[in-house]
């Protein structure tokens, strides 16, 4: 229905109100209205959250709402939504277009085995590439925090690519790769590029040595299937009986033990 804005003004002036300098027009006030209404009703912006693990492999799914694209949104907020005895490798993300599609990668909780390669971020934490996180084999305060000044072993050079054996995830964007037997990376400094499982070989062979002795520092152990050997390690400069060999992680490596293994790298050739 349309009103006249001169007989609006017609009534504000015998109201008692002065108003000068008024152009008379004619505008369609429901259509006003209508849109006023449509706007109210649509200011709120939808996303799809789909769950992924490293592999790519869909975990489930969700959605977050929000009144602005841009705004955040705080996924510790998700609750059940997002799946169980996993953490979320991000904090919050930004809202896209209303219907938009989002991936958020996902890992279990605590240590699980996991085979990738990783690329160091031109970009890190630290500004010095990498740095290492100790870590005992167990839960401590050391492990999931930033490196205690003293702690650090040192770390990874920029661009560099690595190999990764373990996952660790102590809660939500608190996220760390095993890049050797007693080191560990943020997820935050490196980028997953490959996460094509590198499996132990099955070629076994007879030793081509029957005593293997370490260099002149400390040398860690290897299970067959590619884990840490936690609790133990060979001393520096010390002799050790070895009947097999074999490539595990694509690493050479010599027993001496029932399913403990040395590098080839950490012995005298």
């Amino acid at each position: 229905m349309k009103k006249s804005i001169s007989i609006l003004l017609s009534s504000l002036f015998i109201s008692g109100l002065i108003l000068a300098g008024v152009t008379t027009t004619t505008v369609n006030a429901e259509a006003d209205i209508m849109q006023t209404t449509d706007t109210t009703e649509n200011n709120q912006i939808t996303n799809v959250i789909v769950f992924k693990d490293l592999t790519g492999k869909k975990m489930g799914s969700t959605t977050v709402t929000g009144k602005n694209v841009g705004d955040y949104v705080n996924l510790s907020s998700l609750g059940k939504n997002a799946p169980k005895s996993y953490d979320l490798a991000i904090d919050n993300l930004s809202l896209q277009a209303n219907g938009s599609t989002q991936n958020v990668t996902v890992v279990p909780q605590g240590r699980s085995r996991f085979y990738g390669v990783v690329r160091i971020n031109d970009q890190t934490e630290s500004g010095h590439g990498a740095m290492y996180h100790p870590f005992a084999g167990q839960d401590s305060e050391e492990f999931g925090t930033y490196p205690v000044p003293g702690t650090s072993l040192g770390g990874l050079a920029y661009g560099s690519e690595w190999k990764i054996f373990e996952v660790a995830s102590w809660g939500n964007n608190q996220i760390y790769y095993r890049v050797d037997p007693n080191d560990w990376i943020s997820a935050k400094d490196a980028t997953l590029i490959s996460t094509t499982p590198i499996a132990a070989s099955n070629s076994v062979q007879k030793s081509d040595r029957s005593v293997v002795t370490t260099k002149n520092q400390m040398a860690y152990l290897t299970r067959k299937d590619g884990s840490a050997v936690m609790n133990r390690d060979l001393g520096a400069n010390t002799p050790w009986f070895t009947d097999k060999m074999a490539l595990i992680n694509g690493v050479k490596m010599y027993r001496v033990a029932t399913d403990e293994w040395v590098k080839a790298s950490d012995i005298i050739e």
